[in-house]
């Protein structure tokens, strides 16, 4: 790769880097949302809407731990909804919150 392709990719990178926190921040009310009724379709298909788009843009620009912790959160609330744990899920929000403040101070 030529270095003009790679300081593109990077500054989208970079860019795309930036809205991780607003992203992590709606993923977590929709988070909040499923957790006061965890039965809820529409709800468990939001979290997971959401998480699931988050895990594959971030795995796409190489965020791997937020890829990692989105794909987390998508399994436990889909897979879980009759009877979530909720601790899991609030422990993977919080290392998303933490990979996407450091992505978005270009620490990641």
């Amino acid at each position: 790769m030529d270095d003009a392709l790679r300081a593109k990719l990077n500054a989208l990178r970079a860019a795309y880097g930036l809205t991780l926190p607003k992203q992590v921040a709606e993923l977590d009310a929709a988070v909040r949302r499923w957790k006061g009724s965890p039965r809820d379709g529409q709800l468990v298909a939001q979290v997971a809407s959401l998480s699931h788009r988050l895990c594959g843009t971030a795995g796409s620009f190489a965020f791997r731990d937020i890829s990692d912790a989105a794909k987390a959160v998508e399994g436990l609330v889909g897979v879980n909804a009759a009877a979530p744990d909720a601790a899991k899920v609030d422990d993977e929000m919080r290392r998303l919150a933490t990979a996407a403040a450091l992505a978005a101070e270009g620490k990641a």
